[in-house]
């Protein structure tokens, strides 16, 4: 794999965290965010967090396949960590609460990706 292609994935998985990161972390009641709060959907916030860490995952795996043995699990297991650590740093917010919910729909969007990259090694 060229270093350029390297660099480039590490690139798009920091960018994706950090963005992941501002949408969770995002206090809901700031000025210009009380569309956050939209009660469209219950479970909107878990779809939301179940599509963040699936693509999440999917750029981990990305970013470190064939650099490190069992690259999908350290992908998945980073990322739901990841997912944990930001729970941890929004029960520490005023603003927002910590769920252990968000860190199973998460995991499930790890788990999806894993789904579907082994699918997609298959074929």
């Amino acid at each position: 794999m060229p270093e350029g292609s390297t660099t480039r994935r590490a690139r798009d998985l920091a960018l994706w965290s950090a963005l992941v990161a501002v949408l969770l972390l995002v206090p809901r009641d700031g000025p210009g965010l009380g569309w956050l709060d939209l009660p469209v959907m219950p479970w909107l916030d878990k779809v939301v967090h179940f599509l963040l860490f699936l693509v999440l995952s999917f750029l981990a795996n990305r970013a470190v396949d064939g650099h490190i043995e069992h690259a999908v699990l350290v992908a998945v297991a980073s990322s739901i960590a990841y997912g944990a650590l930001l729970e941890v740093a929004q029960g520490a917010l005023g603003s927002r609460s910590a769920e252990l919910r968000d860190v199973l729909a998460d995991g499930l969007g790890s788990a999806c990706a894993v789904t579907l990259m082994r699918i997609q090694r298959k074929s």
